[in-house]
Formats: C-alpha cells, structure tokens, sequence
C-alpha cells in the first residue's frame, strides 16, 4: 500500500471524517492533488465493499467549479473531469460562478 494513501486513510479513520456518512461530495478540479483524493476514496470504498456489504461511502459524487478567473483552461478542466467521473461511474456536476463579479458586488476579494 503507498505511504500516502495510508496517511490519508490514517488521518480519515483518527478523525473519524467518514463516520455516519450517506455519501461524500469530491470536489475536483482537475488538479492531481484532488484526482489523487477522489482516487483515494474510491480505493477506500470498493475495498469496504470487498471485506462486507457495508460501505463507510456508499456514494460518491464529484463536484467542479470553474470560478471565472481564467480564460481557457477551465473548459478543459471541466471536460477533463466530466470524462474522469463519467469513466468511474460516478455522478458528476459541473458548475461555472463569476467570483469576481460576485466579489465585486460583495465588496470583498475573489480569495
């Protein structure tokens, strides 16, 4: 087993993050730090399904947000984990909000 994917189940388990749980929203933008996530809790499922019938994460959805901040990678994110959840079986919704405009009218910065 990797070293990182037993911290991450490690951290999960001593903090019981996963604990009474219906399903798990990942939020995934294409990146390899969130691919390697959802990647991550996929593992953790299949092999709770394999050792009995109860799964600590019975549903997994993925979740995109293309923030408006960039001109043209974001489309490509977007479609890049379209096909990622679509090629896993998982449900998946991809949404775009202008954060700077949103910022804007908030008063306040796009962080």
């Amino acid at each position: 087993m990797h070293s990182a994917f037993r911290k991450v189940v490690g951290f999960i388990n001593r903090h019981s993050i996963l604990e009474g749980t219906t399903g798990v929203l990942v939020a995934v933008s294409g990146g390899p730090d969130s691919v390697a996530l959802l990647d991550i809790l996929l593992h953790i499922s299949r092999r709770a399904k394999a050792a009995s019938d109860h799964c600590p994460i019975p549903k997994i959805h993925v979740a995109h947000l293309d923030h408006m901040l960039r001109a043209h990678e974001p489309a490509e994110d977007a479609e890049f984990v379209r096909r990622l959840a679509q090629g896993l079986g998982l449900p998946v919704t991809i949404r775009s909000v202008d954060v700077r405009a949103a910022a804007s009218h908030s008063r306040r910065g796009i962080e």
